[in-house]
């Protein structure tokens, strides 16, 4: 008799902490922020930067040509263009970083360009997937001698963007 009332004992003790277990991991689980809400609460926290700690750069004083993919040899394809980069002000010595990098920015986006079509250009989400292309090869390239790679170009916009 008293195997079975100690046995009794034992079963409800396991199955108490079992119910206990599974209560606290439904809890965890269920109301926990899901991984999609995990995304949106980091998009909500990082604000959008103010005004005040941004600066503009036209890359080109004037508008400048640049050639596009061709595919057909008779025919030349070029694509005419402007580019502000939108950069964070607050970084140490990023105007004069931005001038001694100038000529490798400006060969980072004729490149990009020459990779193109005119029937690429021609889409209209090709401009916003340019602005994020060029966004992060421009970022890596002035992030090269750094020991902690940080945003620089925050934005880049085309006031001029005329194919042909």
């Amino acid at each position: 008799m008293e195997k079975k009332s100690s046995l009794v004992v034992i079963l409800v003790v396991v199955i108490a902490f079992l119910s206990l277990t599974v209560t606290i991991m439904s809890v965890l689980i269920f109301a926990s922020p899901s991984s999609n809400d995990i995304g949106s609460n980091v998009k909500q926290s990082m604000s959008i930067p103010g005004d005040d700690s941004l600066k503009t750069k036209r890359l080109y004083s004037d508008d400048v040509i640049l050639n596009l993919a061709s595919l057909d040899d008779r025919k030349l394809s070029v694509i005419k263009l402007n580019i502000d980069l939108i950069y964070f002000k607050d970084i140490k010595k990023i105007d004069e970083k931005l001038e001694a990098y100038d000529g490798r920015i400006k060969e980072a986006v004729a490149t990009y360009f020459q990779k193109l079509t005119i029937e690429d250009v021609r889409k209209p989400e090709t401009k916003e997937m340019a602005k994020k292309d060029l966004i992060d090869e421009l970022n890596k390239i002035l992030n090269e001698n750094e020991k902690m790679e940080k945003q620089v170009i925050y934005s880049i916009s085309f006031p001029q963007w005329f194919y042909q």
